[in-house]
């Protein structure tokens, strides 16, 4: 089973898993926008990655991680009220 999973991650391009995996954390994000805590080394911790790869992913989206949690809290707040 997990030849066929290796296998299967060979076959995707890095720049897909990146970009799948960033979406990954972008959820949880999402879950945890309430929590006054959530910050880049909680989001690290919780996705078992540095925090500077964490940096890496969303800089590759063009926009930090702070800043992308910033705009999700506000785009929140403006649908909330």
């Amino acid at each position: 089973m997990n030849a066929v999973f290796a296998h299967t991650l060979e076959t995707v391009p890095a720049d897909s898993r990146r970009h799948a995996f960033t979406q990954r954390i972008q959820g949880f994000i999402l879950r945890h926008l309430r929590d006054p805590g959530l910050d880049p080394r909680r989001l690290a911790a919780a996705n078992h990655i540095s925090v500077s790869y964490l940096h890496r992913l969303f800089q590759q989206e063009g926009v930090t991680v702070s800043a992308w949690i910033k705009q999700q809290r506000l785009e929140r707040s403006c649908t909330a009220s």
